[in-house]
Formats: C-alpha cells, structure tokens, sequence
C-alpha cells in the first residue's frame, strides 16, 4: 500500500508507542473521507511526530492537527499546480466567449 520509507516511518512511530494505523482508520470513520490520506502526508506527520515526540502528552489530538495541517497544505499545493497547468494551457477564442457567456 505504501512505500518502504513510509512503511518504516509508521514502524518507527509505532516503536515509539505512536502507532498510526488505528489514529488513520479512526480519522477515516469519523471523517466519512473516501479517498485514502496521500501518502506525502503520512510521511510528514510521521516525520512531525518523530522530531517532537518528547513534547507530546496526547498523541490523538496532536495527530488529527498535524494532519489536518499537512492536508490543507498538500491539497493547497496540488491546487496552485493545478493552476499553473491549467495556464500554461492554450485556449480558443471560442471556449473564452462561451465561458463568458454562461
């Protein structure tokens, strides 16, 4: 399902009693989301974890922020790509004037 890096990021968050896949699939259920939280994602709340694990007294709700926090960001991103993509492609006169007259 994913990568060995991330499959080791999830392993060692687990070693450190910060086991994810129960946190994902609680997240998944609450939330009602159908498509599975990308993978960049996973990593960098892995990687968020790991790098402040001393700091943190409770591990759910540090987890549903951070991946909210990573989410919004990852998909913000995607959406200025999008962007970029999309205006660096070239468009008919035509297809203008009928966008603008709908």
């Amino acid at each position: 399902m994913y990568s060995q890096e991330t499959e080791g990021l999830l392993y060692q968050c687990k070693l450190q009693g910060f086991n994810v896949w129960p946190m994902l699939a609680l997240f998944k259920r609450r939330s009602g989301l159908a498509p599975a939280i990308p993978e960049v994602v996973i990593k960098e709340v892995c990687n968020a974890y790991l790098g402040r694990m001393r700091d943190i007294r409770a591990d759910f709700p540090y987890f549903l922020k951070v991946l909210e926090n990573k989410s919004r960001e990852y998909f913000a991103n995607q959406q200025v790509k999008e962007h970029i993509r999309l205006r660096k492609e070239p468009m008919a006169f035509k297809d203008i004037l009928r966008e603008i007259l709908k």
